[in-house]
C-alpha cells in the first residue's frame, strides 16, 4: 500500500491520473499503473512513459488476439501456413505501423506458434481503395461462400499470397467465385446492395490480376485463366 498517483488507459488510449493516499497493486486491472510520489518527482517530465508503454502494449495484444478469434484462430490452436501475413494484416497491428513487428512477434508467443522470423520485404496484400468498395463487397462474400481460410483472408486483405502453392489456391477458388457471381448474375440477384455484378466482378478480375502480376504470379494466373 502506498500513496501516488493512478493512471488509468481508455481504449482509445486516452490517459485518467488521478492522486490516490493508498493503492493495492495487487488489484490493478490491465489497464491500468501506478507511480508513486517519489518516482513521480524524480521525472517530473517524463514519468508516463514506461507505465504507459506497459499498458498500452498490454492492451494491443489482446486486440490483436481478438482481431485473430473474429477469423477462428485461438491460443494453442496450429499455426496456419501463412500465419506471419495473417497477423501482419489484423487492424489492430496495423494501426500502429511503426511497430508492426514488435506486434506480430508478440502475439506468436501468445498463440503458442514458432515466430519464423521476419521477411526481407514488406509484405503486401489486396488493395481496395474507396472507389472499388463494391468490388470487396463481393470479394468478401464470394469468398466466404467458397469456404477456403486462405481465399477468405486474401479476399479480405488481411492476408498476403508468399508462394506459388498459395497463388495457385487463391487462383482456383477465385474461379469458383465467379463461377458464383454468373449464377447470381444471371438469376437478376443483387449481394448485399450491389446491383451490377458483371461489372464489379470485373473490376475484382482487374484487381486480382494486379496484384498476381505485381507480386510475381502472372504465370499462376496466366496458366489458371487458360486451363478452363
Amino acid at each position: 500500500m502506498s500513496k501516488g498517483y493512478l493512471f488509468t488507459i481508455d481504449e482509445r488510449y486516452r490517459i485518467e491520473v488521478k492522486s490516490v493516499e493508498k493503492i493495492n497493486h495487487l488489484i490493478l486491472s490491465d489497464n491500468q499503473f501506478f507511480l508513486d510520489a517519489h518516482e513521480k518527482e524524480v521525472n517530473p517530465n517524463g514519468y508516463l512513459r514506461e507505465g504507459e508503454h506497459r499498458v498500452v502494449a498490454k492492451m494491443r495484444r489482446k486486440k490483436v488476439l481478438a482481431d485473430l478469434a473474429m477469423l477462428g484462430y485461438f491460443p494453442g490452436c496450429k499455426a496456419p501456413e501463412h500465419a506471419f501475413y495473417l497477423v501482419y494484416g489484423q487492424p489492430n497491428v496495423q494501426n500502429f505501423p511503426e511497430s508492426h513487428y514488435y506486434d506480430i512477434e508478440h502475439t506468436f508467443e501468445d498463440m503458442g506458434w514458432e515466430f519464423p522470423g521476419c521477411p526481407h520485404h514488406e509484405p503486401a496484400m489486396l488493395d481496395f481503395n474507396a472507389e472499388n468498395h463494391n468490388a470487396k463487397v463481393l470479394a468478401k462474400h464470394y469468398a466466404n461462400k467458397v469456404d477456403n481460410d486462405l481465399l477468405i483472408h486474401f479476399m479480405s486483405a488481411k492476408c498476403c499470397v508468399v508462394s506459388e502453392a498459395q497463388a495457385r489456391e487463391v487462383m482456383q477458388g477465385f474461379g469458383l467465385m465467379k463461377k458464383l457471381a454468373i449464377d447470381d448474375y444471371h438469376n437478376g440477384l443483387e449481394v448485399e446492395g450491389v446491383v451490377d455484378l458483371k461489372f464489379w466482378m470485373q473490376k475484382l478480375s482487374h484487381i486480382v490480376n494486379g496484384y498476381m502480376r505485381k507480386n510475381g504470379y502472372d504465370f499462376v494466373w496466366d496458366e489458371e485463366l487458360n486451363s478452363r
